[in-house]
């Protein structure tokens, strides 16, 4: 083994002292540089991206300073900056104009016409080497108010949310096809719900029913209303006592039946029984048996055990020697169960 001069020592001794102080030197600038890179306001934008890219949602948001709330989770925070920015594929950082000189403004945009804003402030302590800190604050999200009408016994879900009684602003509404009843307490009664703080559209269900078991409208953005399916065997118990109504009513218009013969199918305590009792059909002309054609019964709904509506069409043709008259025919109809029958409460033409 060859034996080390002294000079050869010193030399390996001096080599190891200048890359201890190189290596140090290299990580002072490294640090240096890192908490440089800090000061540029853009870099906190993409870390941001970084986050949302990464799927990493709950980080964003705090990041961001989004609060969560009881129907704005994480995962509906989600939708939202997927809604705002499409697929992340094409993501671009503007800087945007201020009102506040303490303040910069940027823009986050995607591959389409929407844009997440954000504002970058000061932060109240600074980085290392005195390097100035910045905070980024997402701009308030628009929020808005939802509301959803179903029928009284019923619980709407909201985002999965089974909603108490604490969210009802209104439970004395009446179903207005009811309203020819003169025993009010017969009245169907609609129930609304209101949800504050929504971001997106929210998925609305009914707690223990099934998809099959009612239906779901939206009369407006930010409303829904619910109404009941009747099973099977109600159904088809409801739909034939319309259509016998149907006909019964029109034929009496026409003047082919007395009232006696279709006042048993309409509740007397009722406006409706009221006008109808009185109305004048002398004006109709002499003609024979009339016949129902493409007769059609469709959106048969329930309000309660004891009330249903459905609507029922045909056309109604008659006939006077050579002449043929064809009246095209609707209905709505919508009974009250009074004792173990169904008794019409109100027909609307439509």
């Amino acid at each position: 083994m060859t034996k080390r001069t002294p000079f050869a020592i010193k030399l390996s001794i001096i080599f190891l002292s200048c890359l201890l102080v190189f290596t140090g030197i290299l990580a002072f600038l490294w640090s240096y540089l890192s908490e440089y890179e800090k000061t540029n306001p853009q870099n906190c934008i993409n870390e941001y991206v970084s986050l949302i890219k990464g799927e990493d949602f709950k980080s964003a948001m705090e990041f961001s300073s989004v609060k969560t709330s009881q129907f704005f989770s994480t995962s509906e925070y989600e939708k939202y900056v997927r809604d705002m920015l499409g697929s992340f594929d094409k993501l671009n950082i503007n800087q945007i104009a201020s009102t506040n000189p303490q303040e910069r403004n940027f823009e986050l945009k995607g591959d389409n016409d929407k844009s997440i804003k954000f504002i970058l402030t000061k932060g109240d302590k600074n980085l290392k080497y005195n390097f100035a800190s910045y905070n980024l604050r997402q701009e308030e999200i628009k929020k808005f108010s939802y509301k959803i009408n179903l029928p009284k016994g019923q619980i709407p879900v909201v985002n999965s949310i089974p909603l108490d009684e604490s969210y009802i602003i209104d439970d004395k509404s009446i179903v207005l096809s009811y309203d020819s009843l003169k025993d009010k307490t017969l009245i169907p009664t609609i129930v609304t719900y209101q949800v504050d703080g929504l971001v997106l559209k929210p998925e609305i269900s009914v707690k223990d029913l099934d998809k099959a078991k009612y239906i779901c409208e939206f009369p407006t953005d930010k409303s829904a209303n619910i109404t009941l399916v009747p099973n099977d065997a109600d159904k088809i118990q409801y739909e034939k006592a319309a259509v016998e109504t149907a006909k019964a009513y029109a034929k009496y218009i026409s003047r082919d039946i007395e009232f006696d013969e279709l006042k048993g199918m309409i509740y007397e305590h009722t406006s409706f029984y009221k006008s109808i009792k009185a109305y004048s059909n002398v004006w109709t002309v002499e003609h024979n048996t009339p016949i129902f054609e493409n007769l059609n019964v469709k959106n048969t709904v329930e309000y309660s055990k004891n009330h249903f509506a459905t609507e029922v069409s045909f056309d109604y043709i008659i006939t006077k020697g050579t002449i043929k008259r064809v009246y095209p025919t609707k209905y709505i109809l919508s009974f009250v169960k009074i004792g173990n029958d169904f008794k019409l409460a109100n027909l609307q033409s439509i």
